[in-house]
């Protein structure tokens, strides 16, 4: 819940008892956190999947773990040795029977897919995902788990839309998504769409998947603050709305997706008591898992500590402490806020 507060500017005592507190408080524990990105999402998928196909199982689970093997190894760099070892898994799918042919392709697709993306190949990359989108929306009907692919994938589409500054179209296809994974509305997307079918889903694959479309949101909102506006006014009004209906339990992805866009509107709102308390309470209320929206947040309270007086600003370097010492960021955000900093200094 938002702690109660008034509307003005924070006072000395306010930053005071805001530092303490931060760097006194214990870490959040890490486990209470959703879990993490593509590989969860496409296990737990897999796993609900093999049970169920009627012939070749067994030959999927040994090309897709290879599969799994190469996607790994993109993930960390190695672009081409990973893709060197999905090549023999593309040559074998077409030996496999038809429904397990149909899925290895629908689910090493995006691999492709992501190969081509990180390569600056975006048609390409756009063409894979879009196969993977197509098969899963046929097969859903029998493999329920392929509704929540097709959602992985589409949001992967938008994240090639973006690479290729079709910011409104990505940030359409990821309002759009983030609605339904939320609240249930039917999108206007391509292909067949129904909450029943969503609800079917595990609840823990919904919390994953929506995690990533939230950290996407938080990753963009730092790479470009420009769009912030945007994300904040046309991408999450009605999703905050529903959720404030529901009051999601914290912490969670929904829980805090809602107390992030709170301290947000209250820092463009210029309440900025509010704001650092709302800062402070998610600081202290989400583990790890969160800790890209946190530095978002950081990184504004850094900029009110800029513009205060010269006792405010005494306190910038409690502030770079946390960051460097407390919060655990992903690789790619690393390498932007280095070649940031780069430009900056040049």
């Amino acid at each position: 819940m938002t702690p109660s507060s008034t509307r003005s500017y924070p006072s000395l005592h306010d930053y005071q008892q805001f530092f303490d507190r931060l760097t006194t408080a214990a870490p959040v524990a890490p486990d209470a956190g959703p879990g993490s990105s593509q590989e969860n999402v496409f296990q737990q998928t897999l796993i609900a999947l093999l049970p169920t196909v009627p012939a070749g199982a067994d030959q999927l689970m040994m090309l897709l773990l290879k599969a799994v093997s190469g996607f790994q190894a993109m993930k960390k760099g190695q672009l081409d040795e990973g893709f060197a070892r999905l090549e023999p898994v593309l040559a074998a799918i077409p030996t496999l029977p038809t429904d397990a042919n149909a899925l290895a392709e629908t689910l090493v697709s995006p691999m492709v897919s992501f190969y081509h993306y990180r390569k600056g190949q975006f048609d390409t990359a756009r063409r894979y995902a879009d196969r993977s989108i197509a098969l899963s929306n046929e097969w859903q009907h029998r493999y329920t788990v392929l509704h929540m692919h097709r959602i992985q994938q589409l949001f992967n589409l938008s994240r090639i839309d973006l690479a290729e500054g079709r910011y409104e179209l990505g940030l359409d296809t990821i309002r759009q998504l983030i609605n339904y994974l939320a609240t249930g509305q039917l999108p206007t997307l391509p292909g067949y769409w129904h909450e029943p079918m969503l609800r079917q889903l595990p609840t823990q694959l919904l919390s994953v998947q929506f995690m990533e479309i939230v950290n996407e949101l938080t990753f963009l909102a730092l790479k470009r603050p420009d769009l912030e506006p945007t994300i904040l006014n046309d991408i999450l009004t009605d999703v905050s709305l529903s959720l404030t209906n529901t009051l999601p339990a914290a912490p969670s992805p929904y829980s805090a997706l809602l107390d992030w866009a709170e301290a947000k509107r209250d820092l463009a709102a210029h309440r900025y008591r509010d704001f650092l308390l709302q800062t402070a309470y998610f600081l202290g209320q989400y583990p790890s898992a969160y800790d890209q929206m946190k530095l978002s947040l950081v990184r504004d309270l850094n900029q009110l500590l800029f513009r205060a007086d010269a006792s405010v600003q005494a306190f910038r370097p409690r502030l770079s402490q946390y960051i460097n010492g407390q919060l655990r960021l992903p690789a790619r955000l690393i390498a932007h806020l280095r070649a940031s900093r780069a430009v900056a200094t040049a």
